[in-house]
């Protein structure tokens, strides 16, 4: 059996201040966070590889109760 590249091609980070993370993001990777409506949620996209690299998002969306928050990101 052949084994893939990357056992995760996509993750999201729950996010309850939507606005706050994408800034703290943007400073840290020094970029702007291209964003995105998703039916109700609103992503952020982390820069990524498309088709061969790992690629993820912030996520804000109703019902999420992220339990944990990046220590930089206050």
């Amino acid at each position: 059996m052949d084994m893939q590249k990357n056992a995760v091609s996509w993750f999201e980070i729950p996010v309850k201040n939507f606005d706050d993370a994408r800034k703290c993001y943007q400073a840290i990777f020094d970029y702007d966070m291209p964003e995105m409506q998703m039916g109700p949620n609103r992503m952020g996209i982390l820069l990524h590889d498309q088709g061969s690299g790992v690629g993820g998002a912030i996520v804000a969306a109703s019902g999420t109760n992220p339990t944990w928050r990046a220590r930089w990101c206050t």
